[in-house]
């Protein structure tokens, strides 16, 4: 049985927009079948979005 990645409808890899959105690496996100404990994950407001 092999596990797939999650993907977003848009075909970008999960792991690789959760990286993006949290600066951190994507080895970080990459899924081994465990769901993390959300104390693991860390988000970070950015405030300034509007200027993108």
């Amino acid at each position: 049985m092999s596990l797939e990645r999650p993907t977003r409808s848009n075909g970008r890899d999960t792991a690789e927009v959760l990286a993006d959105l949290t600066g951190r690496p994507v080895e970080d996100f990459e899924y081994d079948g465990q769901i993390p404990d959300i104390e693991d994950l860390e988000f970070h407001l950015v405030e300034d979005a509007d200027e993108e």
